[in-house]
């Protein structure tokens, strides 16, 4: 479940704007985000920071905002590979466009 697309009516609606000029079938909102948050990784302004933690859950708490070692930290998008961390990690992502976290 991507922020923003909570609420299927709202999600459809943004869907239905972001796909107007589409002939095919539209995706669902948590689906569709997937090329808007590589499109917005590419910006320079605009970082997917991700970070290793124990759990989701503890991550959502607060408990793993410091990325004291590189290999436990990475970026999400087109700039990933640039990044050490590997394993699962943790991003949050916005309602709206900018989605990226910084």
């Amino acid at each position: 479940m991507q922020k923003g697309c909570t609420n299927l009516f709202v999600g459809a609606v943004s869907d239905i704007l972001w796909s107007a000029t589409e002939v095919y079938g539209r995706s669902l909102c948590n689906h569709r985000r997937a090329y808007k948050f590589f499109t917005d990784s590419v910006l320079p302004r605009c970082n997917f920071p991700a970070l290793a933690c124990e759990s989701y859950e503890k991550y959502l708490e607060g408990n793993c905002f410091n990325c004291t070692d590189p290999t436990k930290c990475g970026n999400m998008g087109y700039y990933a590979d640039k990044s050490t961390g590997r394993g699962t990690l943790y991003l949050l992502t916005r309602d709206e466009e900018p989605f990226c976290g910084k």
